[in-house]
């Protein structure tokens, strides 16, 4: 549990916040006092923003909602895209259809954070229920003092003179880590100065990580580290010259490139990942399909025009800050709930329906 309050009102940046007790936290999340507060506080809000699914706490919001005829926005956030869904398929689909999907249809809108999460969840046009895009926001404060490459590398003891290639986030079968290891073989004879490095979570993925390095002697060059914790993310894409998200299908947005974009790192990303249209348009690096000999011949491209690589990098850093900026977000978020109240449709928020 989180170490805070309970059942009361705690000023947050000026922003009133309540944290509720969970009282079965293993099932659904289900929390006794969250609907007496849904039911209560209901109408002191213009709108209401579901962004729960697959448990409880979107129920009452959107149960109480309705009933005071308060309109409110779900944000899906990737929850509904085929490579998400896949996992826990049936437990998932049977939830949907019970709760999930009754709340989506009295919602007065739907929001997405990319073009490809919109186009992957076209089955939801069925509702008719309007969807517009904005996409997550980062704070950027702890980008701006970065420590130096060297610095960096020397905090986690990579090689200073080497070109570090890092992939940051889950080591989940679909990241798309098993082929990008087989093209990193490729290139690694070629570029004997160049290391990987896989940090991450375990989500059962590891072991097969490593027995793909290991049958490709890739041992003195693949790296990994369990755990990279918020404060030392800074620094260690700081170390980083190359960032990595080859994943396959169910990448709704990238959160992690879009931070190494903020730390100036150029980007080398599969057509999977949400953010891919923008990285394509901003030059902040490169979109590829998830094959070996595509990743290969990209990481060739870059790894041997280094003053191209560092123009990637500075697009990169202009790239995050032009776009998912948390105050420009926040800003989108207020023009979206102005739209719903008022039945504008602002052309920058991309609606449809």
């Amino acid at each position: 549990y989180l170490d805070v309050p309970v059942n009361v009102p705690i000023d947050i940046g000026g922003v009133k916040v309540y944290y509720f007790h969970t009282n079965f936290p293993s099932f659904l999340r289900y929390s006794r006092q969250l609907k007496i507060a849904c039911k209560k506080m209901v109408t002191d809000f213009d709108i209401i923003h579901i962004t729960s699914f697959w448990n409880y706490p979107g129920i009452p919001a959107a149960k109480e909602a309705t009933k005071a005829g308060i309109p409110y926005v779900v944000s899906t956030r990737g929850t509904l895209i085929p490579g998400a869904l896949s996992r826990k398929l049936w437990k998932k689909w049977l939830y949907l259809h019970l709760v999930d999907y009754r709340i989506m249809k009295k919602a007065s809108a739907i929001h997405f954070t990319t073009r490809l999460e919109m186009e992957s969840t076209k089955w939801l046009k069925r509702l008719r229920i309007p969807n517009f895009i904005i996409p997550n926001g980062l704070n950027f404060d702890e980008f701006n003092e970065p420590p130096s490459k060297k610095e960096a590398k020397k905090k986690f003891g990579f090689p200073i003179g080497n070109f570090l290639i890092s992939y940051l986030g889950r080591l989940d079968p679909r990241k798309g880590l098993d082929v990008f290891i087989r093209a990193f073989r490729k290139i690694a004879n070629i570029y004997p100065h160049v290391n990987l490095v896989i940090a991450g979570p375990d989500y059962g993925y590891k072991s097969k990580l490593r027995d793909i390095v290991s049958s490709l002697e890739l041992q003195n060059k693949v790296t990994f580290i369990d755990y990279i914790s918020p404060k030392e993310r800074n620094i260690f894409l700081s170390a980083t010259d190359l960032f990595v998200l080859p994943a396959y299908e169910g990448e709704n947005f990238g959160n992690a490139a879009v931070e190494a974009m903020a730390a100036g790192v150029p980007v080398l990303i599969s057509e999977n990942v949400g953010i891919c249209d923008a990285v394509r348009e901003d030059g902040a690096g490169l979109v590829v399909p998830v094959d070996e000999d595509a990743i290969a011949n990209a990481l060739i491209e870059m790894l041997s025009n280094p003053e191209r690589l560092k123009e990637l990098g500075k697009a990169a850093y202009e790239s995050a800050r032009k776009r998912y900026d948390i105050r420009i977000v926040a800003k989108l978020m207020a023009t979206a709930y102005e739209d719903i109240l008022t039945g504008r449709r602002s052309p920058e928020l991309q609606w449809e329906g």
